[in-house]
């Protein structure tokens, strides 16, 4: 109610309303037990107004509040620490957490990929790069590496091929892996 009355307008016509009862008051003396009605109109007005801004904000805020609980509980991650599977807020997650990934999350904290047949990451919000970059484990990227050099490839366009197996905070997960029927 108070941030409602802050507006200047609504100052205004508070101010007005008085000065509308103390000049009628004073100056109509024949119809003075009826002079005070036009300013108690006015001060009516601004309090219906306040408060019905009032009500509103405070509906606004009780919303917003709710879509901020809604966006804190999308980011709950699961993760693996001690041997237990745990659901955390994602700003919990510790150095030595290994991190479930699923599909459209938000990538917590910078790590490597421990596991997975087939990752996808849309890193555009970090590099600016918009095509999905493949990420696969340490194991994988090194033997592409390996074998790049050992084909006698010491191109530096060769050696961009290689996946990558950094996973970098604040990035998308697009796309985890897809089974393949044999």
């Amino acid at each position: 109610m108070i941030s409602a009355l802050e507006d200047f307008t609504l100052r205004i016509l508070i101010v007005a309303s008085f000065v509308s009862i103390g000049i009628s008051v004073g100056t109509e003396s024949d119809q003075r037990s009826t002079a005070w009605i036009e300013g108690v109109a006015i001060f009516m007005a601004v309090l219906i107004s306040s408060t019905v801004q009032a009500c509103n904000d405070y509906q606004k805020e009780r919303q917003f509040q709710k879509l901020n609980k809604v966006a804190d509980d999308r980011k709950k991650v699961i993760i693996v620490r001690n041997g237990e599977i745990i659901n955390i807020h994602q700003e919990l997650v510790l150095s030595g957490d290994v991190i479930h990934l699923s599909e459209g999350m938000e990538i917590p904290a910078d790590g490597l990929l421990y596991e997975a047949s087939e990752l996808t990451c849309d890193e555009s919000a970090m590099t600016g790069e918009t095509n999905p970059i493949k990420k696969k484990i340490l194991m994988h990227c090194i033997e592409e590496r390996n074998k790049i050099v050992y084909q006698g490839g010491k191109n530096k366009s060769q050696t961009h091929d290689v996946s990558s197996p950094i996973l970098l905070s604040g990035t998308r997960v697009y796309l985890v892996f897809k089974w393949k029927k044999l």
